[in-house]
């Protein structure tokens, strides 16, 4: 029997609709699959599938080699934000309840030193103080003839100590450690480099804060203190070197 006329546009018509339906599912899943494709990376995760914020600080002495052009910024433009440098009453008693009678505090990288205010002209002693969870907790006192001796037995990280000291016991005199060389043009920067890389951290350093002194191109004891400072407050290795973490925080490399 042949199949009449309307039964035969009916099933044509289910035809229809049914390539439509599949048609349809083919391609949505067709544009799932690009968009998938498609999706823009995310930032927070580096092409080796670790965090930016994993990448190790900087690191003495072979961050000096590292190629800092490549370097990923993971902090924002920071704003100096530190402890005050001022001596508490509670501080300034020793362990038996008598007062230290110490003066004229300085602060760099979490660290502040202050002098006995018995020692007229020279003190060969410091006393040293470490900012703690948020506290500023005596460590005892520094021997200040060389940064050697305070690097040694005291502790302190061996930029803060030549920051404050300031004399090598290989030296001759004060500042020998300050030696000015010309900047490399890529890796860290340091006590002593100069040039235009230089100018540019100082630049950045004093924008934000944390260089009190004119910016130069020369990276001083002023620019050393400004870098160890940026480095506590943004929780990095206080080093004095300004690697690619250090570098990054600032925008630069």
């Amino acid at each position: 029997m042949r199949d009449r006329p309307s039964d035969m546009k009916r099933i044509s018509v289910v035809a229809l609709l049914l390539g439509t339906v599949l048609l349809s599912a083919c391609g949505s899943e067709s544009t799932s699959t690009v968009s998938t494709v498609a999706r823009e990376p995310d930032p927070s995760v580096a092409t080796d599938g670790s965090s930016p914020d994993s990448v190790p600080e900087d690191s003495f002495p072979d961050d000096s080699a590292t190629d800092s052009s490549s370097a990923p910024a993971t902090f924002d433009l920071p704003v100096a934000d530190l402890p005050e440098c001022v001596i508490s009453p509670t501080l300034a008693i020793d362990s038996t309840g008598r007062p230290y009678q110490i003066s004229e505090p300085s602060c760099a990288g979490g660290w502040m030193f202050a002098y006995s205010t018995e020692c007229e002209y020279e003190c060969e002693s410091s006393l040293g103080i470490q900012m703690v969870d948020g506290q500023w907790q005596l460590r005892g006192w520094i021997y200040n003839m060389c940064y050697e001796g305070a690097t040694g037995s005291f502790g302190l990280p061996e930029a803060v100590a030549i920051w404050h000291i300031r004399w090598s016991c290989e030296g001759d005199s004060p500042d020998d450690v300050y030696r000015p060389v010309a900047e490399a043009s890529t890796g860290s920067l340091s006590l002593g480099d100069f040039g235009p890389r230089v100018s540019a951290l100082d630049e950045a350093l004093s924008a934000s804060g944390f260089l009190v002194a004119a910016p130069n191109d020369a990276f001083d004891y002023d620019t050393l203190k400004a870098v160890l400072d940026l480095q506590f407050q943004l929780g990095l290795d206080i080093d004095g070197y300004a690697g690619p973490m250090t570098l990054g925080s600032l925008g630069l490399s």
